[in-house]
């Protein structure tokens, strides 16, 4: 769907705003295998509403997607006497309640907090194309730094890696921790002095690997007369990178980049698989107003012309729905796009 759009940037000679054409992406409606949750459990940390409703609605909510939902066997609240307690002391008192409360361990906690949150789209991989024929590992990077001054603070590099393929809803993720104010993750690939390799990559290509039922069979080489892990399948990376500046961009490709494919290599492969690196910058002055409607922006909504790069691969897109007011879509750069999708698809 084409769309007339106002756009608001951070220039303080322009006079009125410029306008350019936006499109809106069609949302996923159905989810690709849905599952039955006949025993669980609503958690509530002492946020006010009705946990009952909230139920109602959430079983309704999957029976649109296709998911069984039975009632839920209980509800547990959080003791008043640990809200002033930290975080992790609350979670673990919780848990504690949990398990002295129940037989065995549910199949799904639905965790009521007092904050409100946007829920999240699952997408249908079956829509996803070049994906869902070929094994593909989805990533997500990024680098959590202490507060502004705060040298002594270690920086924290997070990394989700999708499992489980076909599906693209699983991942398991991996920490480390680096030089303070370092935005480039460090340890992707970590080789030891024992020849073994430490790094985030290795623990998420072997899970990619024990969860998506192997593309060819595990097996086990000789190499420099030490055992080298599962040999495993070629398949494309598609990785998302946030908090990147546009000066950092040759930075990603020489670096990270080339420490996931050691990471790759030392698992027994001697190819190199297919990328695809995509950057998201949030913070930009860029914001998305619709010409002769006081809405927002709706969701889907991609802006890929006159504001963009003149010679690089970038485009801006709100893939949620905004609070009132206006909208600030992410900035998206894709680095490299050796698998091919199209600007749509992608």
């Amino acid at each position: 769907m084409m769309m007339t759009l106002f756009l608001l940037l951070a220039a303080f000679q322009l006079r009125q705003l410029t306008q350019v054409d936006g499109r809106v992406l069609e949302a996923p409606r159905q989810l690709l295998t849905p599952i039955r949750i006949e025993w669980w459990v609503v958690v509530n940390f002492l946020a006010c509403c009705d946990t009952s409703h909230l139920s109602r609605e959430l079983i309704n909510c999957g029976r649109n997607k296709g998911i069984h939902i039975e009632r839920p066997h209980t509800l547990i609240e959080e003791d008043p006497q640990y809200t002033t307690s930290s975080p992790l002391v609350r979670v673990e008192k919780m848990f504690e309640l949990i398990t002295a409360k129940l037989p065995r361990p549910p199949e799904f906690l639905l965790c009521v907090l007092a904050e409100r949150k946007n829920s999240d789209i699952y997408e249908h991989s079956s829509r996803i194309p070049l994906i869902k024929d070929t094994p593909t590992m989805i990533l997500g990077m990024d680098v959590s730094h202490g507060s502004p001054g705060r040298s002594d603070i270690p920086s924290i590099a997070a990394v989700v890696g999708s499992c489980s393929w076909p599906l693209i809803s699983r991942y398991r993720a991996a920490l480390r921790t680096q030089s303070s104010k370092v935005e480039m993750i460090e340890s992707l690939y970590k080789p030891l002095a024992n020849g073994k390799d430490d790094g985030i990559m290795r623990e998420l290509l072997v899970e990619f690997y024990k969860t998506s039922n192997g593309r060819k069979p595990a097996s086990l080489q000789k190499k420099g007369g030490r055992k080298a892990a599962y040999l495993l399948p070629v398949y494309p990376f598609w990785a998302l990178l946030d908090g990147v500046s546009e000066s950092q961009f040759n930075q990603v490709l020489n670096n990270e980049l080339d420490q996931i494919i050691k990471a790759y290599q030392h698992l027994g492969e001697v190819g190199i698989p297919m990328f695809t690196v995509i950057v998201a910058q949030k913070n930009h002055h860029t914001k998305l107003f619709q010409a002769s409607a006081p809405e927002n922006v709706p969701p889907g909504t991609v802006v890929d012309t006159k504001v963009v790069h003149p010679r690089n691969y970038d485009f801006y897109m709100c893939t949620q729905a905004g609070m009132i007011g206006t909208s600030r879509p992410a900035h998206y750069h894709v680095l490299l796009d050796e698998i091919g999708f199209s600007p749509d698809d992608l």
